[in-house]
């Protein structure tokens, strides 16, 4: 007896030993794959030749890779509704929830932040005795992750990407049950029913205790996330992605996978090719133009005329940028400058008149003795307001510049403030001038200045310029 005993300790030490090392085995320094479903591969930085956004305007966008998704393989199988089907008896007994949702989530950190989140793929399918069998899928092929915006030095992008599975019980079978056994005792003995009004609140929370815990202890949820952080001097690549995400979905009875785990496909985040100006799709970088073409004015800055005495002084020529916003502004209204939507029913033009510096700036003038002197004064300060105020609003420095020739050209402000805007030595109004915007102040001439009421009644007045 005791060589039995002891040869079973033997056994049962040696089955030990074995299962450790077997599992240290299998572990071992090998690096555990945290996220089974889910796989976020970023693009390497090597072999690509990096543009930079800073300075131009930019959008993220996802796309579903189509052609790897229809790829006929058991993995990517149609989902078949059949399979998930269940009986009416079942239903009735109890109810069943399973849904799986893939989100990507983006924050541009910036001075006004960014966020935007967006659904890729969903499938739902709900079972009980209430609606019955209902079925819900969901998926992004192409999704824009922002609109517009402006990259600033030193932006950086968070990208997250989510994968959600879980099972839910209605467990509606404790309910059900108590119903069929009150319907039993009342056919039984209609005169002394099993429940009373005594006891049915009780009853009736005792099952609700039962049918909550229930759902706890049957329920079943998995969450993986994986998040990366990209800096903008980095985001645009040409033709290559910033990353690639691929899923897939636990389609059966449990979330966490196994045989009937299906691939939903693959998605590439992508950022837009930069531009140099939002009233355009001029790109930032680009070639120079041909000498032939009417872009080649862009070529160079504005020269000099020769007048009497003087020989004509030819324009510099200007940096990629510059040039590329030049091209940018041809054909180039006012009109479309201050019409441009900047918030919720507001504009450009009604932001800038609307600024308390700007308003208070035109007042000064209207109520000055000495327009020639006061001209000069409003004109600078409106140009670094101005300025200042695009720039706040979102715009990159070429847009800021257009601004200030469209408020000069057709601002409804006076002439002399126009001229001494466009006359003066501030920076921006010269930038305007390099890109070869001309100031026409026929508009401005003829348009009344807009200036607040100091009369109290909260409506404006204007002067003539």
């Amino acid at each position: 007896m005791q060589k039995r005993r002891a040869f079973l300790q033997l056994a049962l030490a040696c089955g030990s030993c074995l299962a450790t090392v077997a599992a240290h085995a299998q572990t071992g320094d090998d690096p555990v794959d945290l996220l089974p479903l889910l796989n976020v591969a970023r693009e390497p930085d090597s072999n690509v030749h990096f543009q930079s956004p800073v300075g131009g305007y930019v959008r993220f966008w996802i796309a579903r890779d189509d052609a790897a998704s229809q790829v006929p393989t058991p993995a990517n199988a149609p989902r078949l509704y059949s399979d998930e089907r269940r009986t009416w008896f079942n239903r009735f007994l109890v109810g069943r929830n399973r849904s799986r949702i893939l989100t990507a989530r983006l924050v541009v950190n910036r001075a006004n932040v960014v966020t935007q989140s967006v659904t890729l793929a969903s499938a739902t399918h709900e079972s009980n005795r209430r609606q019955g069998e209902s079925w819900n899928s969901e998926l992004g092929e192409r999704r824009f992750l922002t609109p517009f915006f402006r990259v600033d030095q030193g932006t950086t992008a968070s990208v997250e990407i989510s994968l959600s599975a879980s099972a839910r019980v209605d467990a509606d079978i404790t309910r059900n049950l108590l119903s069929i056994v009150e319907r039993a005792a009342r056919l039984a003995a209609p005169k002394a029913p099993l429940v009373t009004a005594l006891n049915a609140a009780r009853i009736t929370e005792t099952s609700d205790f039962i049918d909550s815990s229930v759902s706890r202890l049957f329920g079943e949820a998995i969450a993986e996330r994986s998040q990366n952080d990209f800096p903008a001097d980095g985001w645009y690549r040409g033709t290559v992605p910033l990353a690639t995400v691929s899923a897939q979905f636990p389609m059966g009875s449990h979330v966490w996978g196994g045989p009937e785990t299906r691939n939903v496909g693959s998605w590439h985040i992508r950022v837009s090719e930069p531009i140099v100006s939002i009233f355009s799709s001029t790109p930032l970088h680009h070639r120079a133009p041909d000498a032939s073409s009417a872009e080649a004015q862009c070529l160079t800055s504005p020269g000099t005329p020769a007048s009497r005495g003087k020989q004509a002084i030819e324009g510099e020529p200007l940096p990629q940028q510059d040039r590329q916003a030049c091209i940018a502004f041809i054909g180039l209204t006012p009109s479309r400058v201050l019409g441009l939507a900047v918030g919720d029913n507001i504009t450009l033009g009604q932001a800038l008149r609307g600024d308390a510096g700007i308003s208070a700036a035109l007042q000064r003038f209207a109520n000055a003795a000495d327009k020639s002197t006061a001209a000069g004064e409003a004109a600078r300060e409106l140009c670094v307001l101005i300025a200042d105020r695009s720039e706040a609003l979102g715009l990159n420095s070429y847009d800021a510049a257009a601004a200030i020739w469209a408020f000069a050209s057709n601002g409804g402000i006076a002439t002399e403030i126009s001229n001494g805007i466009w006359g003066g030595t501030c920076s921006v109004a010269r930038l305007a001038q390099r890109l070869h915007l001309n100031l026409d102040t026929g508009s401005a001439a003829s348009a009344p200045t807009t200036v607040p009421n100091g009369g109290g009644n909260g409506q404006p007045e204007t002067t003539e310029g």
